[in-house]
């Protein structure tokens, strides 16, 4: 096999490796971005209910904590 060949070949196998990487990298970075918005939606979602909940003292349990 002729040395350059095998330069070429090496080269497209980096390439190859690098795009799959990269490819992961972005699909990683969106799921990170729609976990986020998830979670804050959660934590308004609890902030509104821990503050219905402190709102009605009296009520089954609730003792104004």
């Amino acid at each position: 096999m002729p040395p350059w060949l095998a330069q070429w070949a090496f080269a497209g196998l980096v390439t190859v490796v690098m795009w799959l990487i990269a490819r992961t990298m972005m699909g990683i970075d969106k799921n990170q971005a729609e976990m986020f918005s998830r979670l804050q939606q959660v934590e308004k979602d609890l902030y509104l209910l821990k503050g219905e909940h402190q709102a009605c003292p009296g009520r089954r349990g609730n003792n104004g904590n």
